[in-house]
């Protein structure tokens, strides 16, 4: 085999190892992100930020605060002594209220950090 057949095979073998290697292996699937909101039954804005974490595919739970009072101090000591619902802790990241843009901005961040 002469030298540029050498070449061109190698060539050909380093860009079948970079293009079968996973774009990061930092890089978490969305499932893999935990999630914690915290909300009331009576909230529709908590609602719809539910339906949006579904559609994200994140693992996630949601804590009424009204039912339960240890969930309700913690999010207040989360969001600095703050009764607004939805509050959102995606893997410390709070996001007070249904506010997607930053929902996921904190999603991807904790996806690729």
């Amino acid at each position: 085999m002469n030298r540029r057949a050498v070449a061109v095979l190698g060539i050909v073998f380093v860009l079948s190892l970079y293009l079968a290697a996973p774009v990061s292996a930092q890089t978490k699937s969305y499932g893999d992100i935990d999630v914690i909101m915290y909300a009331t039954n009576w909230c529709p804005q908590c609602k719809k930020a539910k339906e949006y974490l579904d559609s994200l595919g994140v693992s996630f739970v949601v804590y009424d605060v009204d039912a339960d009072k240890t969930k309700k101090a913690e999010m207040l000591e989360k969001s600095g002594g703050s009764n607004g619902v939805p509050l959102i802790d995606v893997e410390g990241i709070i996001i007070r209220g249904n506010n997607q843009v930053a929902i996921k901005k904190a999603v991807e961040k904790k996806r690729n950090p």
